[in-house]
């Protein structure tokens, strides 16, 4: 190791150390962290991994339909707001069949313990080998995943626009074991308690 490598080794060190004093890092997310790097481990496992694409073709060209992948929620019961219903018809779906493997990970896991904005949850996950999902995660996801538990995940998704302001959709069980889909505003503060859905950076 150089003088100036020692150097910027030293200045980390004393940053996470402030950090950790100022109480916006935790000590036991860095330790696990630290202790993870020396021992070559990916800190994430995979959560789940689900298929993009398949059940949304309708178009000669391959394209997905929005209009269909909604009718295969309604189908199966899901309760799906106006807001994702939105979003469904605007975001982008996958041309042909993919599988994807998810991360679930909260904003104390990142290493949070107050809230914080989704730039800087996703800057976050970025910067320990995280990487935002299409927002297809979000309806595939509740189809494919059969949570019984109440309970939501945010989908660490690119923000879409829906009535004038940036979402990303929330896949969850509400009270009464209904399944939902649904969309909220992306400039939110979001506590560390929350669970985001991500996958592995290439």
């Amino acid at each position: 190791m150089t003088d100036e490598q020692l150097g910027q080794f030293t200045r980390r060190c004393n940053e996470l150390k402030r950090r950790i004093s100022e109480g916006t890092l935790e000590y036991a997310w860095v330790m696990n962290g630290l202790q993870r790097l020396i021992e070559g481990v990916n800190p994430f496992r995979t959560w789940k991994t689900i298929k993009l694409g398949g059940n949304t073709q309708s178009g000669m060209d391959g394209t997905g339909s929005g209009d269909r992948l909604l009718s295969i929620l309604n189908f199966c019961d899901i309760d799906v707001s106006d807001l994702a219903e939105d979003i469904v018809r605007k975001m982008p779906l996958a041309r042909a069949e993919a599988m994807i493997p998810l991360v679930l990970v909260s904003g104390h896991e990142l290493g949070f313990n107050a809230p914080a904005t989704q730039e800087e949850i996703y800057a976050r996950a970025r910067a320990c080998g995280l990487d935002v999902v299409p927002a297809e995660v979000g309806p595939q996801l509740r189809l494919q995943y059969k949570q019984r538990e109440t309970g939501w995940v945010a989908i660490g998704m690119q923000p879409v626009e829906s009535e004038g302001y940036m979402r990303i959709l929330i896949v969850g069980v509400a009270e009464g074991r209904v399944t939902f889909l649904t969309a909220v505003e992306s400039l939110n503060d979001w506590s560390p308690e929350v669970r985001w859905v991500f996958t592995n950076a290439k």
